[in-house]
């Protein structure tokens, strides 16, 4: 017979919602149409960390605790599968304006979903691409565990060229030696405005007249063609050829996305406005 004292482990009782807790980034920010991520750890009526999952009847090991995970924005649960395009607005999913190219935003089948990482922790991952205020629910057997319904905060993603809104009369007239202006709001591929600066912009005014650039102005500049360039093909003119006269402007950021730009032609003629963003044009 073996002697006191005795060795033995005593494991986790069954799990309680209640007392289950999540953690992880996800919990409280995203950011649109990424993949978010935060973590469940199941625990006991007394606190314990479970390190496994429920004990399967048939002997065979054990199960996951099926924890349920819901996204729900502004108090309603999203349906993708009934998301439509009502006169401009997106009924029974993310609240968003189709107005302007008549689609709504779901977010992607199989999300959220729920990965049993087998020791009684579970990651949930989930994607929305609409910016904005949710609310995260994690529950099981109908009961929310500790701290749910969550809020995070989703922000938009990286500025999309595409998706640049351009205003202002300096897109389209100005005089000799005035200062032509305009503005420039930044949203990501999912028509999310925004809140932050740090895009470098590059705004050019480029003479349409054919001739050589010869002379320079204020803020002008002579460029030669190089292989590519699309505004060289289309005027015909070869590799090393001086483009007409090149006038560089400004984007400056004054907050919450939105960019003033600004540039003086003291050349008259036919110009064409290019803003660049990373190599591409920007602007619908």
């Amino acid at each position: 017979a073996l002697n006191s004292p005795y060795l033995f482990t005593t494991t986790a009782n069954d799990v309680s919602p209640p007392l289950s807790i999540a953690f992880g980034v996800g919990l409280s920010a995203g950011v649109a149409g990424k993949e978010n991520t935060f973590t469940v750890q199941s625990r006991d009526s007394w606190g314990n960390n479970r390190t496994h999952g429920a004990y399967a009847a048939d002997g065979s090991g054990f199960n996951g605790e099926f924890f349920a995970s819901q996204v729900k924005v502004g108090g309603a649960l999203l349906r993708p599968d009934l998301c439509v395009c009502n006169r401009g607005i997106c009924d029974e999913c993310e609240v968003f304006d189709c107005q302007q190219n008549g689609r709504c935003s779901r977010p992607p089948l199989g999300y959220p979903k729920v990965t049993d990482l087998k020791d009684g922790r579970y990651t949930v991952q989930y994607v929305t691409t609409q910016a904005g205020d949710y609310t995260l629910a994690v529950s099981r057997t109908s009961m929310h565990i500790m701290g749910s319904p969550f809020r995070a905060v989703i922000s938009a993603d990286v500025t999309d060229p595409g998706t640049v809104m351009l205003t202002g009369d300096g897109l389209f007239r100005t005089a000799a030696g005035f200062n032509a202006s305009g503005k420039i709001q930044v949203r990501d591929a999912f028509y999310n405005v925004r809140r932050v600066g740090g895009d470098v912009f590059n705004v050019l005014a480029w003479h349409k007249d054919t001739r050589q650039c010869t002379r320079a102005v204020p803020d002008g500049e002579c460029l030669v063609c190089t292989t590519g360039d699309a505004d060289c093909v289309a005027i015909g003119a070869t590799i090393g050829y001086y483009k007409p006269l090149v006038v560089r402007g400004h984007a400056a950021h004054a907050g919450i996305g939105l960019y003033n730009f600004s540039y003086v032609l003291t050349v008259s003629g036919t110009y064409k406005l290019h803003m660049m963003l990373g190599g591409a044009e920007a602007g619908t």
